[in-house]
């Protein structure tokens, strides 16, 4: 218990909450060199380790150096589905990982190829530790909060948020409807991802002028595979009545839309350059997704 009170960093309840209790006291976000958002989390009672909070991953994960240096037991194999493709990969068992107070397991963890541009991350923190909760992401109050489900939103966000209604898609992940320049499509929730990503279809009928986006680094998904994006300012997005002006992003056609079912429609993954400027309440339960963002 000394352990976990220490992990949660001190914080005491998050910073808009007033009237809603967290299940335990609220841990520190912090940005990583890789620009991911990673909190520290308890595995098998040691730590704290540094995982990236990921609402875009199915299972948690750890890196190859984090499994070899924690002992971690194999327990198969299977196929990753990344943002640009697909790679086999192991499996390893975690008994206990204990993120912002809150213990989940056993889990089955994916063991992530290692990483392109060589950070040493510990590991992902997915939605087999997540999906049981409402989950307060507040990179503007660098914290990380687990609730029951059914919290009331203002409690952990204040007065000014914006109310989305999603649906579950292939593993899981929360999807919700959105319209950029006022052509609808669905957007992935995603905090695992930088960058916000629309696929090509998506950038048509929003009338994106692709030849004015200029060429984007490019992006290696989990599984370690190369795509090109190209970005630019994409026009004002949509989100449950609410438009936010002047939005920008990536696009490509990416692997990952394929595994989420959605590649044939005009799509999204909404990532951190939208989701850090302000914060969000994810109720996994009730499917329920709260932003509060700037306009």
């Amino acid at each position: 218990m000394r352990g976990i009170a220490a992990l949660a960093c001190a914080l005491g309840t998050t910073a808009h909450a007033t009237g809603a209790t967290p299940l335990a006291p609220a841990a520190a976000l912090s940005v990583a060199a890789t620009g991911h958002y990673v909190t520290p989390v308890l595995v098998n009672g040691s730590g704290p380790h540094s995982f990236v909070v990921d609402t875009g991953a199915e299972s948690c994960a750890v890196y190859p150096h984090f499994a070899e240096r924690q002992g971690l037991e194999r327990t198969g194999e299977d196929t990753l589905v990344g943002q640009t493709g697909a790679a086999a990969i192991e499996l390893a068992r975690v008994d206990s990982l204990v993120t912002a107070g809150v213990s989940a397991g056993p889990l089955s963890c994916a063991v992530l190829p290692p990483r392109q541009d060589g950070a040493l991350l510990d590991g992902i923190v997915g939605l087999d530790s997540m999906r049981q909760h409402a989950v307060l992401f507040d990179p503007a109050a660098a914290s990380l909060a687990f609730y029951p489900p059914g919290v009331a939103p203002a409690d952990c966000l204040g007065p000014d948020y914006v109310a989305v209604k999603a649906r579950q898609i292939d593993g899981g992940l929360l999807a919700f409807d959105v319209a950029i320049n006022g052509a609808p499509g669905i957007a992935v929730l995603d905090s695992g991802a930088r960058r916000t990503v629309i696929n090509t279809g998506f950038a048509r009928s929003a009338g994106v002028d692709l030849a004015s986006l200029a060429l984007d680094a490019p992006l290696h998904g989990a599984a370690g595979l190369r795509q090109e994006l190209r970005k630019g300012r994409l026009g004002s997005i949509e989100i449950a009545g609410r438009t936010y002006a002047d939005f920008h992003g990536s696009v490509a056609d990416l692997a990952v839309f394929d595994a989420f079912g959605v590649a044939q429609q005009p799509a999204m993954i909404l990532g951190l350059d939208f989701i850090a400027s302000g914060a969000m309440l994810v109720d996994f339960p009730a499917q329920m997704v709260f932003i509060r963002r700037p306009e």
